[in-house]
């Protein structure tokens, strides 16, 4: 089992443990104690919303310091992620990275009820708009799925030097979506 294998497990099983835990963690004020990992070195880049609202170490109940976590509006991959990224991986040897989505982003609803949305944002979803928009309720859900696949597809081709280290299975990239309803990651690759 590689590196990257192992750490994904540890986020299942810890995102097992939140969920079977969940609903007495949500009567807790900060969801219960806070853990810190006694080494230092991060294991995973969580690329994720930045109106997520829980952190990623609790999603996946992980200690704090293991999981280095990058914030962006609908988790569009942007220069700073990108630098972030590599930066964990070559000065780290970091080998996984998740961008995790959610269910009801409001940057991805607000960019298909306007039709408008921030520069990479609205690359990274213009593709499928106009056929979403035709689909009714499910739109922001298909939505946010296709802007985690776009993201995914982003950061393993489109950047020389993660595809670099993907090609070389240096690094593994994995898409998820997050659902603050019942805590549950559903992983995507």
């Amino acid at each position: 089992m590689t590196t990257s294998d192992q750490t994904m497990q540890e986020l299942i099983e810890g995102n097992c443990r939140f969920v079977n835990s969940f609903k007495e963690r949500a009567r807790q004020s900060g969801y219960g104690s806070v853990k810190v990992s006694p080494h230092p070195r991060p294991q995973a880049v969580v690329l994720c919303c930045c109106d997520l609202g829980i952190p990623p170490e609790i999603i996946f109940d992980q200690c704090l310091g293991s999981l280095v976590t990058v914030r962006t509006a609908a988790n569009v991959v942007d220069e700073q992620a990108v630098d972030v990224i590599k930066y964990m991986a070559e000065q780290y040897g970091v080998s996984l990275v998740v961008v995790v989505g959610h269910h009801n982003c409001n940057a991805v609803a607000a960019a298909i009820q306007t039709g408008q949305a921030s520069g990479d944002l609205d690359k990274a979803i213009k593709h499928t708009r106009l056929s979403l928009r035709r689909s009714g309720n499910h739109a922001v859900a298909r939505a946010v799925q296709a802007n985690v696949q776009e993201a995914v597809h982003h950061l393993r081709t489109r950047q020389a030097d993660l595809a670099e280290l993907v090609k070389h299975n240096d690094l593994f990239i994995v898409g998820a979506i997050y659902n603050p309803q019942n805590g549950k990651v559903e992983f995507t690759q």
